[in-house]
């Protein structure tokens, strides 16, 4: 193994620890709808948010890796980092923010390493379902996990093919666009379609439990740099609709997606 590759492995155990301490701060505030707030954008905001990306920073400042953050709130607040280079720490500490808020179950936190514009190392924490995924993706080593912390089983993951009785197709709970989602998989033999929300959208494909998710709509690079990473690392990938990989630091574009495909790489 290489040197970056067991550095990899470090950050990810010591960042999967950050996240459950994240973790169990959000669940603090669920179900408390008194904690709610909007931000510039009016989207919403939550004490939960806040606190969770205070314990994420805090934790990768003691990694002292040197390399810049982007996150959510922190961005919000006081604008998007101004910074050289293009490796950084990408981070949602609190990803399907509506979920939460509705008292839902499918939210997470999302910590990411992005070196020169490919995300190499994720992490997704669902604390309400108490799952935990993990992926290293560095040139040819890959790492998908999925750790079932009920039961204390952890394994390692990887996308399935297409099944011969129709696809599962993940969709946006909150930003569906019905519309555009049905030409798509016009020539799809679809088994069933599955409204999800946030990163854990992603996970389902990496551990072979669907198939597809077309994403039509902006997306942050915060919400989909994790996500991708365990997809990549389980044998999937997230293309635009031109093709090509789904890179970081768009900064031309405010940090923020095009229109994308996550599959287990087979379209």
């Amino acid at each position: 193994m290489s040197e970056t590759y067991n550095l990899l492995l470090h950050f990810k155990n010591k960042l999967q620890k950050t996240s459950f301490s994240a973790g169990k701060e959000i669940m603090k505030y669920h179900n408390k709808l008194s904690c709610i707030d909007k931000k510039n954008d009016n989207s919403p905001v939550t004490k939960a948010d806040e606190l969770a990306e205070e314990i994420i920073l805090n934790d990768l400042y003691k990694l002292d890796t040197k390399l810049p953050v982007i996150a959510e709130e922190d961005s919000y607040k006081n604008g998007l980092p101004k910074f050289d280079g293009n490796s950084f720490w990408c981070i949602d500490a609190l990803d399907g923010t509506k979920e939460f808020i509705k008292s839902g179950k499918n939210f997470t936190v999302n910590i990411s390493l992005v070196i020169d514009r490919i995300p190499v190392l994720g992490i997704i924490y669902a604390p309400a379902l108490n799952l935990l995924y993990s992926g290293i993706k560095y040139k040819s080593s890959n790492l998908a996990q999925h750790i079932d912390l009920d039961n204390n089983k952890e394994k390692n993951i990887k996308t399935r093919k297409y099944p011969r009785s129709g696809i599962i197709v993940l969709n946006s709970l909150h930003h569906s666009n019905k519309k555009l989602l049905n030409n798509f998989l016009y020539n799809y033999n679809v088994k069933k379609i599955i409204s999800i929300s946030s990163s854990l959208k992603f996970c389902l494909i990496a551990e072979g439990k669907a198939d597809i998710y077309p994403r039509f709509g902006p997306t942050n690079e915060w919400d989909t740099a994790a996500g991708q990473t365990i997809l990549n690392a389980a044998g999937g990938n997230v293309v635009t609709f031109n093709g090509k990989e789904l890179f970081y630091n768009k900064r031309s574009q405010n940090f923020i997606n095009d229109n994308f495909i996550a599959s287990n790489g087979e379209i």
